[in-house]
């Protein structure tokens, strides 16, 4: 019992470090995005 409850805990880790990349990689389409929509004045 002991050994699955820690491998539980393994891929729930795991799963949340997986969905903070794709959250990150959203974000970071989103900003591309705009990039391509606003035209920044420099």
């Amino acid at each position: 019992m002991r050994y699955n409850k820690n491998k539980e805990k393994q891929m729930t880790l795991s799963l949340i470090s997986n969905e903070s990349v794709q959250v990150k990689t959203e974000k970071e389409e989103i900003l591309e995005i705009e990039d391509r929509i606003i035209s920044w004045s420099e």
